[in-house]
C-alpha cells in the first residue's frame, strides 16, 4: 500500500511546500507568495493624504500618531499604531463641536484648534475647513514651535485634497 494525497499522486512524488520567504511569514500555500506581491503593491500606491500624516509625524518630534476625520466623527485615513482610529475621530469630533460652541459663546470668532495637555502627552484637535479636522496624539516631547510652523502648511494641503475630492 502506498499513500496518496487527495488527487491521487503518490506521496513520495510531492515536494514539500517551502516556507514563506518574507521574514515572519510562516504560510506554506502554493499561491501565498501572490498575497504578499498583492501587498507591497498596494503600499507602493501610496495615499497623498496619508502621506501628509506620515509627513507630519516625520517632521515634528513627538508626534506620534494622527487621524483625519469628517466634522461628524468619520475617519479619512489614519497614521496610528495605538490609539482606535474610529473611536479618536469620533470624540475629536464631539470636541471640535462643543469647542465650536465656546467660541460663539465668547464670541471670540472661528475656532481652529483645540488642545488638551495630559500628564504624558497631549491630543490636540484642528479643525481642516467646515467638513473635516486633525486629530494629533504626541508625547511629552512634542517640539511645539515645530508643531506650529508645520500645521498650517499641513491643514492648508489637507484641505487641498479634500476640495479637490468633492469637486471630482
Amino acid at each position: 500500500m502506498s499513500w496518496r494525497t487527495d488527487a491521487g499522486t503518490p506521496i513520495s512524488q510531492v515536494t514539500p511546500a517551502r516556507r514563506c520567504r518574507v521574514p515572519g511569514c510562516r504560510d506554506r500555500t502554493p499561491s501565498h507568495s501572490l498575497t504578499h506581491a498583492l501587498d507591497m503593491k498596494e503600499d507602493a500606491m501610496s495615499d497623498p493624504v496619508n502621506d501628509l500624516l506620515v509627513s507630519l509625524r516625520d517632521k515634528v518630534m513627538g508626534v506620534n500618531e494622527s487621524v483625519l476625520a469628517t466634522s461628524d466623527g468619520l475617519v479619512v485615513t489614519s497614521d496610528v499604531s495605538k490609539t482606535h482610529a474610529e473611536s479618536m475621530a469620533a470624540v475629536a469630533a464631539a470636541t471640535l463641536s462643543l469647542g465650536n460652541r465656546l467660541a460663539d459663546q465668547g464670541s471670540t470668532g472661528t475656532l481652529r484648534e483645540i488642545s488638551a495637555q495630559c500628564s504624558t502627552g497631549h491630543v490636540i484637535v484642528t479643525a481642516v475647513g467646515n467638513r473635516a479636522l486633525l486629530a494629533v496624539v504626541a508625547d511629552d516631547g512634542l517640539d511645539q514651535a515645530a508643531f506650529r510652523r508645520e500645521i498650517p502648511a499641513t491643514v492648508t494641503e489637507l484641505r487641498r485634497h479634500l476640495d479637490k475630492d468633492v469637486a471630482s
